[in-house]
């Protein structure tokens, strides 16, 4: 079970990850509001992986 709960952790930041340069390369292209709304979901959902882990 724990074991599970830690791949599952691991692909989160993977995602999260993912969210984050995708939002940078975003805003870095075009400069509009989809790249801060990327930007925005990135640090809830890297908030809410903080919470999941501690």
């Amino acid at each position: 079970m724990r074991k599970a709960l830690a791949s599952l952790i691991d692909i989160s930041k993977a995602i999260t990850a993912g969210l984050f340069i995708a939002s940078v390369v975003s805003l870095v292209i075009q400069e509009n509001q989809s790249g801060w709304l990327l930007f925005g979901g990135f640090i809830v959902a890297f908030i809410l992986t903080m919470k999941e882990v501690f």
